[in-house]
């Protein structure tokens, strides 16, 4: 009788075990349900609280340059920066329903943010024609102008190529960046589908 009660305690001892990795997991999945719910409401009234900002520059700046190209090159770069903020600010902050489980939520969230990333990112290629009208109607040298930059050398610079291959260059960086953002969130999601 002994042994069958301490087999029985072994056995209750063992799924006592088995259990306590799981709580660990799932009090990890609501810590980071808690925390991608926080970031979401973040991202949300940090673009509305910007988009407005943006718009006033953007004006501005069709205002101060009247030439042709700079006005196309900035309604791109508007239209880029409110095909952005539209996507963010359409549907709001994530939301967790009330009798959610959080890996749901999770899938949602990861799932969205994919999504998302890999949207923004093609929205990115309306910045090639900003940058190229800027660039031709001598955005950059008016703009150095504006601040007061006399430099015969500086302007040189600035009217000549280099500025194109700078921002071609930071757009190619954001543009994967995108890319790498995006695949983590895919195997974050095939994390989470495994369990």
């Amino acid at each position: 009788m002994q042994g069958h009660e301490r087999e029985q305690s072994d056995q209750d001892l063992w799924k006592l075990q088995e259990d306590e990795p799981m709580e660990m997991a799932a009090a990890e999945v609501r810590a980071k349900a808690r925390r991608y719910r926080r970031e979401s409401v973040l991202v949300y009234w940090v673009v509305l609280g910007l988009a407005p900002l943006l718009l006033a520059a953007f004006i501005h700046n069709i205002m101060r340059f009247r030439d042709p190209w700079l006005i196309v090159g900035q309604g791109f770069g508007l239209a880029t920066v409110f095909c952005i903020a539209w996507r963010v600010v359409r549907n709001g902050p994530t939301r967790m329903l009330p009798t959610e489980p959080c890996v749901h939520f999770l899938r949602r969230e990861f799932e969205g943010k994919r999504r998302g990333l890999l949207w923004v990112r093609g929205c990115l290629l309306l910045l090639i024609p900003a940058v190229l009208a800027s660039w031709w109607g001598g955005g950059p040298v008016a703009g150095a102008k504006a601040l007061g930059v006399k430099s015969p050398w500086l302007l040189s610079v600035l009217g000549g190529s280099a500025p194109l291959i700078v921002i071609a260059v930071l757009l190619a960086l954001v543009w994967f960046a995108f890319s790498k953002e995006a695949r983590r969130f895919e195997r974050e999601l095939e994390n989470l589908r495994r369990e």
